[in-house]
């Protein structure tokens, strides 16, 4: 005599073979939902990057007479995903130079940003921050240089 599957048997069967069916009719690749990539929506498009010139005026800046070394370190405080695709949300440039310098930081997402300014030479100087908005496709420029007393001022 064959023996006959129980009627719990014969649901697991039944569900086990829809499912597979169910999978396959749809299409289903099952891949991991975290490694779809997601693109934001952006009705009036993507802004175009922005760029900031770095310019360093050292004269009047410790120590007197040698390479003056700064880090610049920008951060964008701005959470809109609307923006250049490969545009930087942060940058560190590191400025030494006994006389005046420019250096460029390109290809930054636009919004507000927040740079920091720090002394790697010449003593006790104090981490300078401004914050700034770059504009879409615009180019600002960063002044670092020497004020009363020989203190370190940052501006635009």
């Amino acid at each position: 005599m064959r023996p006959v599957p129980s009627r719990l048997a014969r649901v697991v069967l039944l569900l086990l073979i829809a499912g597979g069916a169910g999978e396959t009719l749809a299409g289903c690749k099952c891949t991991d939902p975290a490694s779809t990539p997601v693109e934001p929506d952006c009705p009036g498009g993507r802004k175009a990057s922005a760029t900031v010139n770095l310019v360093l005026n050292p004269a009047g800046l410790r120590p007197d007479g040698a390479n003056k070394k700064l880090r610049v370190l920008g951060t964008r405080l701005d959470t809109d995903a609307c923006i250049q695709e490969g545009a930087a949300s942060s940058f560190t440039k590191t400025l030494e130079q006994p006389s005046p310098l420019t250096d460029s930081a390109a290809s930054l997402g636009p919004g507000a940003w927040r740079f920091t300014v720090t002394a790697l030479s010449g003593g006790d100087y104090a981490s300078v921050v401004k914050n700034q908005g770059l504009a879409p496709g615009s180019t600002s420029t960063l002044t670092i240089s020497a004020g009363p007393n020989q203190a370190l001022v940052v501006g635009f």
